[in-house]
Parts: structure tokens; sequence; C-alpha cells
């Protein structure tokens, strides 16, 4: 919606909708490590991440050329 109202197109809105995608940075499990929060938890939600964006980053490429 953003790049819409933007009015980006071609390669800068395909670089936005994919820079939006992307999957959980792995500064939680740093940052969870710093702060002795629960290290598990992080794990699972950057495993998580990964997987839905190896999912939704293709998906969007094909919908996005």
């Amino acid at each position: 919606l953003l790049t819409q109202f933007f009015n980006l197109e071609g390669f800068t809105r395909a670089a936005i909708i994919l820079g939006s995608a992307a999957p959980v940075g792995f500064n939680t499990l740093v940052f969870s490590t710093l702060e002795k929060l629960d290290k598990k938890l992080a794990a699972q939600i950057i495993s998580t991440g990964l997987i839905i964006g190896s999912v939704v980053i293709p998906t969007l490429l094909y919908f996005l050329s």
C-alpha cells in the first residue's frame, strides 16, 4: 500500500516490498543473550521467520516480475 501511496515503480518498488518481507534478523538472538532473556524462544522466532520467508519472498518475486 505504501509503495502505491508514494507512487513507486519498478526496481525501487520491488526492493522495498522484498526488504519489508525479509525474515526476522539474527540480532534477536544477540539481544536476548545480552539481556538474559529466553534464548530458546528467540531461536524459534528466527527459525520460524526463515521458514516463512523462504515461502513468501519467492512468491513476491513471482508476482512482482
